[in-house]
């Protein structure tokens, strides 16, 4: 089987750290697959992963990459935070030293990564959806095999799984009960 891989840079920690794990995943599998790196460019984030299915992919994996259009795939989206963000504060933040807050507390680091990838994660399924698509969120899997499989460092946290798509309406449950605004939250 042939996998499509798009991810925005390469020399990127974050992105090469993800790229180590999927790879090492996917030779073990004996799977082939084609990397393209498309640099936040719109017009490469539309042609390649088409350019990619026309080459024999049958999948795709995108690493921060927010697909554009309908393709003939299924897309699953993990959704993770790293434990050392910390390290691209001097470059993200260069006004003020934010990187020795967390460096030597790893308690805060992991708690504020957790807050700021979740927060991410709300951003992401607005924008998918923003775009037309249907989001699937999904808790409750094992965090820990992801991580093995994918993200086999130990510095980046699996979330949230996300199927991406468009579904079929006729086969959806109607939307749950919400609370009402005075059952869940008081205004002190």
């Amino acid at each position: 089987m042939t996998i499509g891989i798009l991810v925005p840079v390469l020399a990127d920690g974050y992105h090469a750290e993800v790229m180590t794990g999927i790879g090492d995943r996917l030779l073990e599998e004996n799977y082939f697959y084609f990397i393209a790196h498309h640099r936040h460019r719109a017009d490469l984030i539309e042609q390649y992963p088409r350019m990619l299915i026309s080459r024999g992919a049958e999948g795709l994996i995108t690493i921060d990459t927010n697909l554009l259009g309908k393709l003939p795939l299924p897309v699953v989206a993990i959704a993770g935070y790293d434990l050392e963000f910390y390290e691209h504060l001097p470059y993200l933040t260069p006004q003020r030293d934010f990187k020795s807050l967390f460096a030597g507390n790893p308690e805060l680091a992991a708690r504020s990564a957790a807050q700021s990838g979740t927060l991410q994660v709300g951003y992401f399924i607005l924008a998918l959806r923003a775009l037309g698509l249907d989001a699937g969120p999904m808790g409750g899997f094992d965090a820990a095999k992801v991580e093995a499989e994918f993200f086999p460092e130990g510095k980046i946290k699996a979330n949230v799984v996300i199927n991406i798509g468009y579904g079929d309406d006729a086969k959806l449950f109607p939307r749950n009960p919400r609370l009402s605004f005075d059952q869940m939250a008081t205004v002190l």
